[in-house]
């Protein structure tokens, strides 16, 4: 089923350099110590993906992997800042100020990139570990030290390779790094390299390949390895950093596998970097000393936080346990704070602020502090669970629109953040097809005359997690949505989208009836424009991608019966509920 995406921005290389040069001038704000530093990591992590983006331009242009003069330039940039991280990282251990960040010299390296033939645009993407699964670069710098015999090679695997690779061979003083993008099939992946290249790894004693992962197949850490010994490199010269320690998914090769198994490889999990780190200034609870001095820290990842507010684990909503991000619990004086995992760099900025201001609003808890990636808000221990009584349907139903009227209102998203309706239309139809029969995509709630006639999507940051189990309510009333930040930027296929998208989707989680649904849109309707007609169109895709997304969650929790009743049980309603939609 389709329920996955790979999102690029496409943007302007001179618009990041100045936006780079912007950010060099936020260094040195107030604020503590961790704050500085998360500003510096978003730094590194934008020039990275500069250095990414031209990198691709360049292979697009040659088609292959080879020596690139804009690439080149933009990852001496990235060094720079890695060193700099570096610094700033060892600091927050020891608790002593930072080393001063060499502003001049950044300033005159951007410059001179700017002074470069530039492509018109180049495609950015945002690192998946940074953006979801709480990955720190940091821990690849610590990781590259643990290698018995360092090579004097090191490569990273684009998209995240490109800082990562970086920041390793700062730590070890290595030459700047060569990055590549392995191409083909997602499972049989091979590097395509220009004769420069090839000459240039033909010549190294010994490597040292970086990405994050590896995830089903590990193909992309075996193309690079495959490439390397066939120029001569011996098995032994390869090691590997990788951002978890285990073995590689089902769909790998058995030579990949074997590989794996006996080659040199290294990790510094999460737990061990910034939970029982060492140095108190390293460790997660130390970030909010000043929310909870002394507090202690439990964690509620993986669907744990649902202990916490349903008191029988019969009435628990299922939910992907291995996509969900970090969340801890830390206790204060005044009570506990949720800390939850939102994102390096502009994208967990972004979330906080559409955090700040959706509370700002009065629709969701909080949003005090964001520190290195987490967000602390306040744990609502007197909010519930919703219930949503009869009596009370039409009053949330106008309150539900008001909040969706509101997004649309004020969060506005770039046209290129989303699915456009074809992809939405594809996803819908393949979805349909695998779990109804051929039958299902002959339907005309899938028509390609119905969709094509669609009015434009109006792009917003719609929250895209309406479910009943994502809502607070109090005893004195009142509604709080309390994770409707980052799921518009989610690693799915469907992004920022049309508010109609949100309308189709409170229909279905709610099951509003016709009249329900007409207070909905007039509360929508004051506050912001909303078609609908879209609306209506887009149900079956809302019903078909949680379908796909709850059906592929089953899977992944085969191992884990309650958890995979509870899954297999959504996707069952899911299933029935397109069924009647595209048959009514």
């Amino acid at each position: 089923m389709l329920v996955y995406g790979d999102a690029v921005r496409v943007e302007d290389p001179r618009r990041t350099l100045a936006a780079l040069r912007d950010g060099l001038e936020t260094l040195e704000a107030p604020g503590p110590a961790v704050e500085r530093h998360a500003r510096l990591a978003s730094l590194f992590i934008a020039a990275a993906e500069l250095a990414q983006g031209l990198a691709d331009a360049a292979m697009a242009a040659q088609g292959a992997d080879g020596p690139s003069a804009q690439e080149d330039a933009a990852l001496a940039v990235v060094l720079q800042l890695a060193q700099a991280l570096l610094g700033s990282w060892r600091a927050l251990g020891a608790e002593t100020d930072a080393p001063d960040v060499d502003h001049s010299a950044l300033q005159a390296a951007l410059a001179a990139i700017g002074r470069m033939s530039l492509p018109a645009v180049v495609q950015l993407r945002t690192g998946e570990g940074y953006a979801f699964y709480a990955l720190y670069p940091e821990a690849y710098a610590m990781a590259a030290l643990q290698i018995t015999s360092p090579g004097e090679q090191v490569i990273g695997i684009r998209s995240i390779g490109s800082g990562l690779a970086s920041i390793v061979a700062a730590a070890l003083g290595a030459a700047p790094p060569v990055t590549v993008r392995p191409v083909g099939p997602p499972f049989r992946r091979c590097l395509r390299l220009q004769p420069a290249l090839q000459t240039r790894l033909k010549a190294g004693a010994g490597f040292i390949v970086v990405d994050e992962g590896p995830g089903l197949s590990g193909s992309s850490f075996g193309a690079v390895a495959d490439a390397l010994e066939g120029m001569g490199a011996a098995a032994s010269a390869i090691a590997f950093l990788s951002g978890h320690a285990g073995d590689l998914g089902v769909q790998a090769s058995d030579a990949h596998r074997t590989r794996w198994r006996t080659a040199e490889r290294h990790c510094i999990p999460f737990e061990a970097l910034v939970l029982d780190a060492e140095a108190s200034g390293h460790r997660l609870a130390s970030w909010f000393a000043d929310l909870a001095e002394e507090g202690g820290l439990r964690d509620i990842s993986g669907g744990g936080w649902r202990a916490e507010r349903y008191a029988d684990p019969a009435s628990w909503p299922a939910v992907n346990t291995h996509q969900e991000r970090r969340k801890f619990l830390l206790e204060g004086p005044s009570g506990p704070w949720l800390l939850k995992f939102t994102g390096l760099g502009a994208v967990g900025e972004r979330s906080f602020a559409h955090a700040q201001v959706l509370a700002a609003a009065g629709f969701a808890p909080a949003a005090s502090a964001l520190r290195y990636g987490f967000m602390a808000q306040p744990w609502l221990s007197d909010w519930r669970p919703l219930e949503l009584l009869p009596e009370h349907r039409p009053r949330f139903a106008r309150h539900l629109g008001e909040y969706l009227g509101w997004r649309a209102a004020h969060l506005p998203a770039p046209d290129g953040a989303g699915a456009g309706l074809p992809v939405l239309l594809e996803m819908a139809r393949v979805n349909a097809i695998e779990a109804l029969g051929d039958q299902a995509a002959r339907s005309p709630a899938l028509s390609d005359g119905r969709w094509a006639a669609a009015t434009p999507i109006r792009r917003v940051w719609t929250d895209n997690r309406l479910h009943a189990h994502e809502w607070l309510e109090h005893a004195d009333g009142g509604w709080l949505k309390t994770d409707g930040v980052d799921h518009a930027a989610a690693h799915d296929l469907i992004g920022a989208q049309d508010i109609a998208w949100d309308v189709a989707a409170a229909r279905v989680e709610f099951g509003l009836d016709a009249a329900e649904t007409t207070i909905l849109l007039k509360a929508v309707g004051e506050r912001a424009d909303v078609d609908p007609d879209l609306a209506a169109l887009l149900e079956p895709a809302y019903l078909a991608f949680q379908l796909g997304a709850y059906s592929m969650a089953a899977q992944a929790h085969a191992g884990w019966a309650q958890e995979r009743q509870r899954l297999d049980g959504a996707a069952a309603t899911y299933r029935r509920r397109l069924a009647e939609r595209l048959t009514g």
